[in-house]
């Protein structure tokens, strides 16, 4: 154990490094648990991550079918359980992500990062321009495969080109840029936000810039709790969480966004006139995730921030608050959020007295209203319904209730609401770093290589940690056991990423 240690000590990165005997395999090989507390790492260069990421989409879509196109659904999964979703949950999934779109009634539309073309087939019969674009020239192959195979897309024009770079595309032209669950694969939020600069060059007056399915960076430990606790089959040891979840944190290479950054970029922003940020009704992908529209400034919108708010405290009384307001708006705060209701969980004492954790539905989430319930009340009022995640990391919403009163055309239809988010007061995190991941998981590859090599006696796996206590102090029943995926087998973090 001693020599394990000293030649993980050996890299500069490790600050310390711990190695416990957790049992011996089917085969005879020693079992063994490295605990690590590593230094600030470099992460790694934003182009190494896109080259990584581009080769992955390349394998994917070499060899598939054209027919495929519009159809395939390969990684789509529920966030919280990292299983397939039901056709039905899929096509509803589509047909929300399209109607995202066609609400604006556009002529022109070009999607950034259109990989398989999910969207394609049925935008393209509702627009009379439809532009697509992908890093991935596998998959811009695929996708001309596809045009050529049926003859009747006419109007679809399709480029490989990175995400950022938009010099052969139109200025001034398109109704909407579509980036339809993409801005996970964004190797940073400055590349991102570099991308949405040069979009806005590219709206047409009174244009907008749509978002869908955005990680939600404020509720990431809410959400790498829950897969723990589902995976575990059982109640987890709540300092097991908090360390399993830190090391998610630390290994995750996808781009998460707090609502605030989308705020934070359109007041930098001379095109962008207003910001939509709302959650998607009801979907089971979407869950810890929301949409974003960015407004140009020519567009028709109606900016709800200043309505009247009062906090949530039950269905009858936001019903009665609504009759009593004369068709005026008010934005109710702290909407338990019923779609994670299954992912609450309650402390329990375990056996020996340690806290514990386990998945219980949260009864006050059960009795708040789903999204199309809030739709729905609004319609019986006179009311208009926008509702947008809360700035809070417990996972409420706000709806906002507007009418007449608040937009300048008495129909109040052609005014899209924007100021539905009301940003945090207090500074916080805007995004995560995905290429600190990638440098992170790169050196526990590397560090596991070294204990691999010491021969075929011995296997490991290894778990990032903050902190170890002094030798003397150490309390190695209070570390975290690793996850057993297969006999024999150990691993160090997720198996599957949502």
């Amino acid at each position: 154990m001693a020599d394990i240690e000293r030649l993980l000590a050996l890299d500069p990165v490790v600050e310390r490094a711990v190695v416990v005997q957790h049992g011996v395999t089917a085969e005879g090989r020693l079992m063994v648990m490295v605990y690590v507390v590593l230094r600030p790492r470099v992460p790694s260069p934003p182009e190494l991550l896109t080259a990584d990421r581009s080769a992955e989409r390349g394998r994917r879509y070499s060899g598939t079918d054209p027919e495929s196109v519009g159809t395939d659904f390969d990684g789509l999964v529920a966030d919280d359980r990292g299983c397939p979703l039901s056709r039905p949950v899929r096509e509803k999934w589509r047909s929300a992500s399209i109607d995202a779109v066609l609400r604006h009634r556009p002529d022109r539309v070009l999607e950034i990062g259109a990989g398989s073309g999910i969207l394609l087939p049925r935008l393209s019969r509702h627009c009379a321009e439809l532009w697509a674009t992908d890093h991935s020239a596998e998959a811009v192959g695929l996708l001309r495969r596809w045009r050529a195979s049926v003859g009747s897309v006419g109007n679809l024009h399709l480029y490989h080109q990175p995400a950022g770079e938009v010099g052969r595309l139109p200025r001034l032209y398109f109704d909407v840029v579509l980036l339809n669950s993409v801005a996970q694969d964004f190797p940073s939020a400055d590349h991102l936000a570099a991308t949405l600069d040069a979009a806005t060059e590219l709206l047409a007056p009174g244009g907008v810039i749509v978002l869908s399915d955005v990680r939600n960076l404020a509720l990431y430990r809410s959400l790498r709790t829950a897969v723990h606790l589902f995976r575990g089959n059982g109640p987890r040891r709540l300092a097991e969480l908090a360390t399993r979840v830190g090391q998610d944190e630390a290994l995750e290479q996808e781009l998460l966004l707090a609502p605030d950054f989308f705020c934070h970029w359109a007041e930098n922003s001379r095109r962008i006139g207003g910001v939509d940020i709302a959650v998607r009704r009801d979907l089971a992908p979407s869950r810890y995730r929301y949409q974003v529209r960015l407004y140009d400034v020519a567009a028709r919108t109606v900016d709800v921030a200043g309505l009247r708010r009062v906090g949530w405290a039950g269905k009858a009384r936001l019903a009665a608050d609504l009759a009593r307001s004369a068709g005026g708006g008010v934005r109710v705060t702290g909407i338990p959020d019923v779609r994670l209701s299954a992912d609450s969980f309650r402390e329990v004492s375990g056996p020996d007295g340690r806290r514990m954790a386990e998945l219980a539905p949260d009864r006050g989430r059960c009795q708040a209203p789903t999204i199309s319930a809030l739709n729905a009340l609004g319609r019986t009022t006179g009311h208009r319904v926008s509702v947008s995640p809360a700035p809070a990391a417990d996972g409420s919403l706000d709806a906002s209730f507007f009418g007449a009163a608040e937009c300048s055309d008495p129909s109040f239809g052609p005014d899209w609401p924007v100021g539905t988010y009301r940003p945090a007061k207090d500074s916080v995190p805007r995004a995560n770093d995905p290429a600190l991941g990638h440098a992170t998981a790169a050196l526990l590859a590397e560090l596991t290589g070294r204990i691999d090599a010491l021969g075929p006696a011995v296997t490991g796996a290894i778990t990032i940690v903050d902190r170890l206590p002094p030798d003397c102090e150490l309390d190695v029943q209070a570390l975290p056991p690793p996850d057993r995926v297969a006999a024999g087998r150990y691993r160090s973090g997720p198996v599957v990423r949502p």
